[in-house]
């Protein structure tokens, strides 16, 4: 199953359950998975937040019960040194590189000229993007060591398309919003 505190997902019940209120969540379409302990990908959230007007995006650590939730049901990489996009809609995930790109070519800046790098393969975008992910806490720094309470610094803006164990706890009606 997913854990304890999500119930389990053998029971075709809840199943159906998680991908219902993953995708009932907001009107986005998109979760944004990341590292809530790199001050880098914290910034980056603001970043992507500040140039999606459309409010695509939730966003969510992966560190996170929602995180965690969703990388064990969609089999996604468990790794900390990528981010995940996960499309709603299909069920489908992009990762490292290419999740880069693809957000980048939803926003509103010059980013989005970036989608044709969508069209090359991974062996030629990741080395770039392993390489600044490997170097990320040295460069910028890494908040604290309880990664789910320094999940992320976010401003008061973008409160509700955070999806954290403040918002969101799929399998448990007992917790209040």
């Amino acid at each position: 199953g997913i854990n304890a505190e999500y119930g389990n997902t053998t029971n075709a019940e809840s199943i159906v359950e998680f991908r219902l209120l993953i995708r009932a969540r907001t009107m986005t379409r998109y979760v944004l998975l990341f590292d809530g302990a790199c001050v880098m990908c914290n910034h980056t959230v603001h970043f992507v937040a500040d140039r999606d007007p459309a409010h695509q995006f939730d966003y969510a650590s992966l560190q996170s019960p929602y995180g965690r939730a969703m990388i064990e049901h969609y089999k996604m990489p468990d790794d900390l040194s990528t981010v995940v996009v996960f499309d709603k809609e299909t069920e489908q995930f992009y990762t490292k590189a290419h999740a880069a790109i693809f957000v980048a070519s939803l926003l509103t800046s010059p980013l989005a000229y970036l989608s044709f790098l969508l069209y090359l393969p991974s062996f030629l975008l990741n080395p770039f993007y392993t390489l600044v992910a490997q170097c990320r806490y040295k460069l910028f720094g890494k908040f604290g060591s309880d990664a789910d309470e320094d999940a992320c610094r976010y401003n008061p803006a973008l409160k509700q398309y955070i999806v954290d164990r403040n918002r969101f706890f799929p399998f448990d009606s007992t917790r209040k919003e």
